[in-house]
């Protein structure tokens, strides 16, 4: 826990966090007087305070290397946490000091991710027993555990997303490669196989082709919202379209990222791995990365007329 998170936590007495890793509490705002309110801490530093009572409009965030809220400060103002000058100072620093893209709301979208429970008709996959499941997974060239089926039925394969120690929703796969996204919370989600940002994300469009390259990434869409964006904002992405219906090139132009437009004419990126093999594909990748938009365009304009 930040210094931050632990301020609060040992200001205001609130309860154990619940499954879904809220801190119950009276909401002092709305002179409530049941625990219908709570406070969430993140592992990136980010704190969440939500009353679910319905005309109380106190709900609002705290995220790191940002200016504290208005609506924040009131919320701590009216448990009685003092925030000390000197972390007010030490955070006006850290904000000083992030690139000014980060602010612009074109672009990025300040957003957080809230934990949530599974279904608790889902089952630990096992191999052994989800031979369906199993061989859908086999085919690919994917061989990690992390999975749940149904109701011990291997009809459906279930694709938890996590964002460090938050569960904040899952894909569903139907085998017959129809797919579902669900959260209870969440929107603009992303899959982080290892369940962290890595230094220098590959952005791709599907979670098996995420889960096919180091620093893998997806975004589970033909593009990248600002919401995402905001949770990449500090790290160094590179993009990796899918050959076709990807929207992808438009975000390398808005954000200055650089993409790849690798040479082989599969449609994604685990089709070029199942053909080429796992060594091939990352010396293509690596020798396919483009900073130039204007060569982008062209590039990538041959790339989707190969046949």
């Amino acid at each position: 826990m930040t210094k931050f998170q632990t301020l609060i936590l040992n200001s205001i007495p609130m309860d154990p966090a619940t499954g879904s890793g809220y801190h119950n509490v009276v909401c002092k705002v709305c002179a409530d007087h049941k625990k219908r309110a709570g406070f969430a801490f993140h592992p990136d530093g980010s704190i969440i305070y939500n009353c679910f009572r319905g005309k109380c409009t106190a709900s609002c965030a705290y995220v790191p290397n940002n200016p504290i809220s208005y609506k924040f400060k009131k919320v701590l103002s009216s448990f009685g946490v003092v925030i000390p000058a000197a972390m007010l100072v030490q955070m006006q620093s850290h904000t000083s000091s992030v690139s000014p893209p980060a602010y612009d709301k074109q672009l990025y979208k300040q957003h957080v991710y809230s934990n949530m429970n599974l279904p608790v008709t889902f089952l630990n996959y096992n191999p052994a027993v989800h031979k369906r499941a199993a061989q859908y997974l086999a085919d690919r060239e994917i061989h990690d555990l992390d999975y749940y089926v149904s109701n011990d039925s291997d009809a459906w394969l279930h694709v938890p997303l996590r964002y460090y120690s938050d569960l904040i929703g899952y894909q569903s796969i139907k085998l017959t490669d129809k797919f579902y996204l669900k959260s209870t919370n969440n929107t603009d989600m992303i899959y982080f196989p290892d369940g962290k940002v890595p230094d220098q994300p590959v952005i791709v469009e599907g979670i098996m082709d995420a889960k096919s390259i180091p620093d893998g990434i997806a975004v589970l869409q033909p593009t990248v919202s600002p919401r995402q964006a905001y949770t990449l904002r500090k790290k160094n992405p590179i993009l990796l379209p899918d050959r076709e219906g990807s929207r992808f090139l438009g975000v390398a132009e808005r954000y200055g990222w650089p993409i790849i437009i690798p040479p082989w004419k599969e449609k994604d990126t685990n089709k070029a791995i199942l053909k080429y093999g796992r060594i091939m594909v990352a010396e293509m990748m690596k020798e396919s990365i483009v900073d130039n938009i204007e060569t982008a365009k062209l590039k990538y304009d041959i790339w989707t007329k190969l046949t």
